[in-house]
């Protein structure tokens, strides 16, 4: 889970941001509140909304995390600082996350200038105290007391591996991230320990952007047909059932190396680029078998007429591809940020995917939902707390800031929140003049 993200120096961000998951006083919805490890009074929201006009920030607050992300997968340095002031594009670019991993928090600080890592570390907290796994500046990397002393008490060879790693730490390239290169360190216990940070990164942030397609949808809806069917149906799209029909593979647009290859990888399932079609191959014999899936609306006869998805609205094809988030049927923690979630959905779809949202997360399933909007309709107490809700805004030199709503002590529960922010008294509205 996440708990808290600060950055500066990103794109329209110059100064430093605040963004923070952690409930504040609010009373309404406390069932939905997520426990800390470790921590007996504090907890985090399971949502949060931010608002704003065209162009404030939004979405380079999606892309700052996403950045992050990438820099931890790929190991290169993504960096883009404001760019609209000299000192600023000289200075570094930092990012600050705290998170919950497999029951313990974390925090990771990157600052990067260039292509060049200028600082990198990761704490475990232990309660109020942090216990440093490792820091890296312009000097080099420091492992932390424990962990080094623990490597060294557990290696069979541990004068070779310590001259080996030491060697490894004083030629480490600078343009590469510690996080993502020292896996290939045979130390178990320092390899586990990113492994778990880099899963956190890989698999439990989620991050869904405007024009985003949930890759593996073709196969999850082949899974899961009934329940993809149940959800489409209650929420009006027209759509009364979800055929499976199999097709020849001769009839897909992959060429046969792309086949072949396929039949040599241990995956079981390969989803082809439009997302209609998969390809299952048989455990057994290694046969490949293509499927489609594909939306059946009832004529006004009564029977069944088979469309393509392609066939549907924008809204339907954008609900389908949200719907993985509500139907997810593990309970495998997760922080969805999704960029600009009211997109070509009605506001009642909009509402519907924030209070299904907060349902699962109040019979325990551990997820989050970030997400950005123009959908001020969405924008009430009854359906998001008020430490749910920030808007972003520019200002006259062009600088993007990220606003908690919290921070307005004279919002009531009984007050009209989306007044208050429609008439300017919360910021984050466009200063717009006529066109003409």
């Amino acid at each position: 889970m996440l708990i808290d993200f600060t950055f500066s120096n990103y794109r329209c961000y110059r100064d430093e941001v605040g963004f923070s998951m952690l409930a504040g006083k609010v009373r309404s919805f406390k069932k939905s509140l997520i426990p800390i490890p470790g921590e007996r009074y504090a907890k985090l929201l399971p949502l949060t909304a931010i608002y704003g006009p065209n162009a404030s920030g939004k979405s380079t607050f999606v892309h700052a995390l996403q950045c992050l992300q990438r820099m931890v997968e790929k190991g290169v340095i993504l960096a883009d600082p404001f760019r609209l002031d000299k000192s600023s594009r000289e200075q570094p670019t930092r990012f600050r996350i705290i998170f919950v991993a497999e029951g313990k928090v974390w925090e990771y600080i990157l600052a990067v200038r260039g292509k060049l890592v200028e600082e990198e570390l990761l704490k475990q907290r232990h309660g109020a105290k942090n216990c440093l796994i490792f820091e890296r500046t312009s000097e080099g990397v420091q492992i932390g007391e424990r962990l080094n002393r623990s490597v060294k008490e557990k290696s069979s060879q541990a004068s070779n591996d310590d001259l080996f790693f030491n060697e490894y730490l004083r030629r480490l390239d600078k343009n590469v991230l510690f996080l993502h290169h020292a896996q290939s360190l045979q130390l178990p216990q320092l390899s586990d320990i990113l492994a778990t940070v880099r899963r956190w990164f890989l698999q439990t942030l989620c991050l869904i952007k405007a024009n985003s397609r949930y890759v593996p949808l073709a196969w999850d809806m082949f899974q899961r047909t009934e329940a993809y069917e149940q959800a489409l149906v209650r929420v009006d799209t027209g759509i009364s059932q979800i055929g499976k029909r199999e097709v020849k593979l001769e009839q897909l647009n992959i060429s046969q190396s792309t086949l072949d290859e396929f039949r040599e990888k241990q995956d079981k399932v390969m989803v082809c680029p439009d997302h209609s079609f998969l390809v299952v191959k048989d455990a057994s014999s290694g046969d490949l078998k293509a499927f489609r899936c594909f939306p059946i609306h009832e004529g006004n006869d009564g029977e069944p007429v088979p469309f393509t998805f392609q066939d549907e609205s924008d809204g339907t094809r954008r609900l389908i591809h949200l719907l993985p988030m509500i139907l997810a049927y593990d309970d495998i923690p997760r922080v969805f940020v999704v960029d600009e979630l009211d997109r070509s959905l009605h506001t009642q779809l909009s509402k519907l995917l924030i209070e299904s949202h907060r349902l699962l997360t109040a019979e325990a399933k551990p997820r989050q939902l970030i997400f950005t909007t123009h959908d001020v309709m969405l924008m009430e107490q009854d359906l998001l707390r008020r430490d749910e809700m920030w808007a972003t805004e520019k200002d006259r030199e062009q600088v993007s800031h990220l606003i908690s709503f919290e921070e307005f002590i004279d919002i009531r529960k009984d007050k009209d929140i989306r007044k208050s922010y429609l008439m300017g008294r919360m910021g984050g509205i466009p200063n717009i003049t006529s066109l003409t």
